[in-house]
C-alpha cells in the first residue's frame, strides 16, 4: 500500500499517461505513451500486467529548472524536470549518464557553495535539503519548507542569499519565509521531517487572488530582496535578513495589469540594475530598471511583436545579468529558444538567437550563471541542458581570460600582506581587483606608472576573511588572473 507523497508504479512504466494504441488491432498487446516515454505489454489483461521498456535509452528531459555550483570550478549541474523528478551530473561529456537522486516532479533547485548540501522541490512546494555522494547518489533527505506554510504554487521558486548560504527566501503563497540555518535542518527524516528555524516576513497588503511567484536577491549590496507576483505587483526589500526589513513597492505603471512575474534578474555587480520578466503571452514581457526599481523602460526590443506588446511574439521566461570586461551581457529564455544582448536600447533593443543550431527554438525555462568562470547553463522543456562560457566574463567579477603571462605572488597563502609581481604595458594604467570565490569584488586600485617591464604591488589582507581569492590585473585589452590566496588569514 502506497502513502502520500510515495505511489507504486509497475515496473518499467511510469505514470502521466498520454496515449495508448493497440497493435495490429489486437487487444491484448498495447503500446503507451507517457511522461517517461514508450512502453510495451503483450498482455493488457494479465495481473499484474508485466510492460516493456521501448525507450532503448531514451530519458524525457523537460527542465523547469537548472542549478550549477557557484562555489568553484567544475562540471556539477542538478536539474528539476517534469515527472522526472531532479537528476545530477558531474561531467561535462554528453554521452555520461546523469544520476537521478530526486523524487516526483522536480522543480527549482540550488547547490550550496562547494556542492555540500542539494536543496531540491518537488510539485506543490515539497522542498529538501539532500545529502550526495560524489556521484550523485542520495546518502540522506530531509523535507524542509516551513511546516505552517501553505498555498504553494505547482513549481515553487526559492534564493539561496549568495552572501550567505545558510539563508533561503521561500515562497508560499502571498507571504515569504526566511531560514537563516539550513544546514542544521535534518537530512535523515524523509518526507516526515518537521522544519524549524524559518522566520515569515512581515505581510505586504496584496490585491485579492494574489500571490507571490519570482524572487531575486541582490550580491551587492548584499541583502536586497525583490518579489513579485502572479498579478503584476513587484516589491522591494531592503535589509531582508534582518526581523525588520523595509519594504517598498515598486510596480510600474507600465506594467500590465494581469502581468505574471516569472524572474527577477538582479545584477550581482550593482543591485540597482534588474531586469523583470513577465512569462505572459500578449502582454508586454520585459523590463529594466537601473535606479533600483524607481523608473523602468520597456527592452523587449525584437523579442515583442508590438510596442504594446501585442501579436505573436514569444513568452519569455527567464533572464541573467552577467558582468564581463566589456560591459553587461543580457541573456533572455524564451519559448523559442535563447537570446542575448550587449545593449539595453529601450524599445530598439536587438536580441540576437544564441546557439541557433544547438538549442534552436527549443522552450528554454530557466539560466544559470556561476560567477567565477563565467559558466552558462540553460534547461530545456524538451531538450535536456546546454552549457557555455562566455569567454570574455568577469562574471561578478573573476575573468576567465587567462593569457601566457603569469602574476607572481607572494607569500600565498598570507596572514598580513602579499606581493604581486607582474609585467605592465607601457603608458598603460593597469587596473588591480581582488574578488572573493563568489565573484564579489573586494577591493580595487589603478596602478597608474608611466614604465612598462615589471612591476610589483603590494596588497594588505589582514582584514580578508579565511578562504580563496583570485586577482585580476588589467592591463589595457590585456587581463591576467591568478588564484590570490587558498587559506587566508585568520586560520594562521
Amino acid at each position: 500500500m502506497s502513502t502520500i507523497p510515495f505511489y507504486t508504479n509497475y515496473p518499467n512504466h511510469h505514470s502521466d499517461e498520454h496515449n495508448i494504441a493497440f497493435l495490429h488491432n489486437t487487444p491484448d498487446v498495447m503500446i503507451q505513451s507517457n511522461d517517461g516515454g514508450i512502453y510495451k505489454t503483450n498482455d493488457d489483461r494479465a495481473y499484474p500486467v508485466v510492460w516493456q521498456d521501448l525507450n532503448n535509452g531514451y530519458n524525457t528531459s523537460q527542465f523547469y529548472a537548472v542549478a550549477l555550483d557557484h562555489g568553484g570550478s567544475n562540471d556539477i549541474i542538478i536539474g528539476g524536470t517534469q515527472d522526472n523528478g531532479t537528476w545530477f551530473t558531474n561531467s561535462s561529456n554528453a554521452s555520461v549518464a546523469w544520476t537521478h537522486p530526486g523524487f516526483g516532479d522536480g522543480g527549482f533547485c540550488a547547490i550550496d557553495n562547494g556542492h555540500s548540501n542539494y536543496y531540491m522541490t518537488r510539485q506543490e512546494g515539497k522542498l529538501s535539503r539532500n545529502l550526495l555522494d560524489a556521484n550523485g547518489n542520495l546518502l540522506s533527505f530531509g523535507r524542509i519548507d516551513p511546516i505552517d506554510s501553505v498555498d504553494y504554487i505547482f513549481i515553487n521558486p526559492f534564493v539561496l542569499d549568495p552572501n550567505n548560504n545558510d539563508i533561503m527566501y521561500w515562497i508560499a503563497g502571498n507571504h515569504i519565509w526566511r531560514n537563516d540555518s539550513l544546514t542544521t535542518l535534518p537530512t535523515a527524516g524523509g518526507w516526515d521531517s518537521i522544519s524549524t528555524g524559518w522566520f515569515r516576513m512581515p505581510d505586504t497588503a496584496l490585491v485579492a487572488g494574489t500571490y507571490v511567484t519570482a524572487l531575486g536577491i541582490s550580491t551587492t549590496p548584499a541583502n536586497r530582496l525583490y518579489w513579485g507576483t502572479n498579478k503584476r505587483a513587484l516589491f522591494r526589500t531592503d535589509n531582508a535578513n534582518t526581523f525588520a526589513p523595509t519594504t517598498t513597492t515598486i510596480t510600474s505603471t507600465l506594467f500590465t495589469a494581469s502581468g505574471y512575474i516569472n524572474c527577477i534578474a538582479v545584477d550581482p555587480n550593482n543591485a540597482d540594475n534588474l531586469l523583470v520578466v513577465f512569462s505572459n503571452y500578449s502582454i508586454y514581457s520585459l523590463f529594466y530598471s537601473s535606479d533600483g526599481g524607481t523608473t523602468f523602460t520597456k527592452v523587449g526590443g525584437n523579442l515583442e511583436a508590438n510596442s504594446t506588446g501585442t501579436g505573436n511574439g514569444p513568452s519569455l521566461r527567464w533572464a541573467s545579468i552577467v558582468p564581463t570586461i566589456n560591459g553587461n551581457v543580457y541573456l533572455v529564455a524564451a519559448s523559442t529558444g535563447l537570446y542575448g544582448t550587449n545593449a539595453l536600447t529601450g524599445l530598439t533593443t536587438v536580441w540576437t538567437e544564441l546557439a541557433p543550431n544547438e538549442i534552436g527554438n527549443l522552450v528554454c525555462d530557466q539560466i544559470d550563471v556561476r560567477p567565477i568562470d563565467g559558466t552558462v547553463i540553460v534547461g530545456t522543456h524538451g531538450g535536456g541542458v546546454f552549457s557555455s562560457v562566455i569567454n570574455d566574463t568577469l562574471a561578478t567579477g573573476v575573468p576567465t581570460i587567462s593569457l601566457n603571462e603569469s602574476i607572481s605572488i607572494y607569500p600565498n597563502p598570507a596572514t598580513e600582506k602579499v606581493t604581486a609581481e607582474f609585467n605592465k604595458s607601457k603608458g598603460t594604467t593597469a587596473k588591480i581587483k581582488v574578488y572573493d570565490a563568489t565573484g564579489r569584488l573586494i577591493t580595487q586600485k589603478d596602478y597608474d606608472r608611466s614604465t612598462n617591464g615589471i612591476q610589483s604591488f603590494t596588497l594588505n589582507v589582514s582584514s580578508f576573511d579565511n578562504g580563496t581569492y583570485f586577482m585580476a590585473i588589467i592591463d589595457g585589452e590585456r587581463v591576467v588572473v591568478r588564484k590570490l590566496v587558498e587559506t587566508l588569514v585568520n586560520s594562521i
